[in-house]
Order: C-alpha cells, then sequence, then structure tokens
C-alpha cells in the first residue's frame, strides 16, 4: 500500500488523492489490456461484495496468479493501492 509521501507532486494518483478521493488503484508500468480487464472485473467485483479495496485487488491479483497465462509478476506486481 503506497502513500502520498512516495509520489511525485504531479503524479496523476497524487492528484486524485489530494482533490479527496480516498483509494486510488494505479500500476507503476504499462501492463497486458486483457490480464488489466481481468484484474480489474475481478476487483470491481469484490468492492461490490463489499471487500475493503486493499482486499479486493489482493483477491483480483490472487485470482490473475492462478491464471497460468497471467502467472508471470508481470502482468499483476504492477498493481499498487494508494490512500
Amino acid at each position: 500500500v503506497g502513500t502520498r509521501t512516495n509520489l511525485g507532486s504531479e503524479s496523476m494518483v497524487d492528484g486524485f488523492l489530494a482533490g479527496g478521493v480516498p483509494n486510488v488503484t494505479a500500476s507503476l508500468w504499462n501492463v497486458d489490456a486483457a490480464a488489466t480487464r481481468a484484474l480489474m472485473r475481478a476487483f470491481y467485483a469484490g468492492l461490490r461484495d463489499g471487500r475493503r479495496p486493499s482486499y479486493a485487488l489482493a483477491e483480483a491479483v490472487k485470482f490473475l496468479k492462478e491464471n497460468p497465462a497471467w502467472r508471470h509478476p508481470y502482468y499483476w506486481a504492477a498493481f499498487q493501492l494508494y490512500h
């Protein structure tokens, strides 16, 4: 989990947090579109089910890790939750 203190002032994440958004999920590098789509679907399903954002993201990452096509960290390790 990241915090605003480790982000540059021109970061989009920093801008959202400074604007009052309580949690921002972002990737650290460009990632595969299909893997990102699957991760975000799983992430938002977890949020809809009432899970905290950190838990929903952890479950979504686990979902990607369990898929042989997306097992490599390139596909899931870029995603961070900031608050």
